[in-house]
């Protein structure tokens, strides 16, 4: 990648030679290879969070010009999308250094499923 990306974005400061590198997505793919992407999260001094990377023409960095050369981009999160790509790309230490427990309600969380059922019912059950 680029030694540095620099953007502002809606007033903020977004850069990637003074914010903490937090973890890397290289999406394993030969460099050649039209799909290929290196994508890293990143933290600021003021603790936002982006995502900014390189990649081919298939890639969410895609060149805005000339076909055969990389793109570059960045990308500012919200603190819970940088949660997220650090769970699915970092080690669960640097989701823990960096993020707080996630409190899931049992309605909300992806592999949970509940059941609500009445007073009666839950007597009934505890009868049999």
């Amino acid at each position: 990648m680029k030694d540095r990306v620099f953007k502002v974005i809606d007033g903020f400061h977004y850069d990637t030679a003074t914010a903490v590198k937090i973890c890397t997505l290289k999406n394993g793919v030969p460099q050649k290879n039209p799909r290929y992407e290196e994508t890293t999260l990143y933290r600021t001094p003021g603790g936002r969070f982006f995502l900014a990377g390189c990649g081919n023409p298939l890639s969410r960095w895609k060149p805005s010009t000339r076909i055969g050369i990389k793109g570059y981009g960045l990308i500012a999160l919200s603190e819970e999308e940088a949660q997220r790509f650090a769970e699915e790309n970092g080690t669960e230490d640097i989701v823990a250094l960096y993020f707080k427990p996630r409190v899931w309600r049992a309605y909300e969380h992806p592999k949970v499923s509940c059941t609500v059922i009445s007073l009666d019912e839950r007597r009934n059950a505890k009868k049999r």
